[in-house]
């Protein structure tokens, strides 16, 4: 009889250990097949926008500027010479600029946008350039300035006929080219099209790319914080959409 009670405990005790042996390997597959979260994961609440090319960027913070341009006659910026307007295109709005043929320094239209006080960020946008005369003062081109002060700016001068895309530094006393000879870049750019530009200025590293490839990127430090502005040569008709603009904490 004694021998029997043994019998049945003991084999009570193994489908305890064989159960409880299952019931691990259960939890084991089970933990491994649930989706695992990053920080910074699109999904979470607290991810970059998704307009934001990820791979292309350092972490950022909150967004300082959006303009999609939709709501017509809605411009956001200090508008300064020029034929400034806002169009609707198969429900997109986008800004356009036309330019005089006259247009030289100190005339060429622009539009101003952010905070003198603005120091590191991230800049976002479309532009299309849909008619140009090379031979026009810039003709062309698409300038972007940037950390904006008094006399004086960081811009990057893109040439949408040639591809052709340079990083100056100066004011009224002269420009000075800050990547010549180093990271001149021609790109396959092209009039008539639309082209992504990310422009990062996060202390003293500055980077640009256009449609993806990277075409400028340096270090300088002589300016530190100030607004950014669009600038279209002489004789040049373009058009702009999609500016975001984000803080770098």
């Amino acid at each position: 009889m004694r021998t029997t009670v043994r019998n049945v405990a003991l084999v009570i005790a193994i489908l305890a250990i064989v159960i409880a042996i299952a019931l691990f390997i259960m939890l084991i597959n089970r933990s491994n097949q649930l989706p695992t979260s990053t920080p910074n994961s699109p999904t979470e609440a607290n991810s970059t926008p998704s307009l934001m090319p990820l791979a292309l960027t350092p972490t950022v913070g909150p967004q300082l500027l959006h303009a999609d341009f939709e709501q017509s006659g809605a411009i956001i910026g200090r508008l300064y010479d020029g034929d400034w307007s806002t169009k609707v295109v198969d429900g997109n709005g986008l800004l356009v600029v036309s330019s005089a043929p006259n247009g030289g320094p100190g005339n060429l239209p622009s539009i101003d946008f952010g905070s003198g006080a603005w120091t590191d960020y991230v800049t976002n946008f479309r532009f299309k350039v849909t008619e140009c005369n090379p031979t026009g003062f810039f003709g062309c081109m698409v300038i972007i300035t940037f950390r904006n002060e008094p006399e004086q700016a960081y811009v990057l001068e893109i040439n949408a006929k040639s591809g052709e895309v340079r990083l100056e530094f100066g004011g009224r006393g002269g420009w000075i080219a800050i990547n010549k000879g180093i990271t001149d870049r021609y790109l396959d750019l092209s009039q008539g099209t639309w082209h992504d530009v990310l422009l990062t200025a996060n202390r003293d590293v500055i980077s640009a790319s256009i449609d993806g490839k990277e075409a400028i990127a340096v270090t300088d430090d002589r300016l530190k914080s100030g607004a950014i502005a669009f600038i279209v040569g002489a004789s040049t008709t373009a058009e702009f959409d999609d500016l975001n603009i984000w803080s770098i904490p």
